[in-house]
């Protein structure tokens, strides 16, 4: 039922679906839904469970943009 809902969206960022639980394991995501923002080279910048409003995931977006920027 996932698959829809992704397909209609249409986001611009990686969408995981951690279908054995696996990587909720190991990162420690307990509640469901979760978003674990990870940089390119493994680190956990961020970690936020439950509904977000539009305007925080557009908060978090920006901030790891402006962490990007910095290096």
């Amino acid at each position: 039922p996932l698959e829809p809902y992704l397909v209609e969206q249409q986001f611009d960022f990686p969408v995981l679906v951690d279908a054995d639980g696996s990587l909720a394991a190991t990162l420690g995501i307990q509640a469901v839904p979760a978003w674990v923002v990870i940089d390119g080279s493994g680190v956990v910048l961020g970690r936020f469970t439950g509904a977000i409003p539009a305007e925080r995931v557009l908060g978090v977006f920006g901030e790891v943009q402006r962490i990007q920027t910095e290096g």
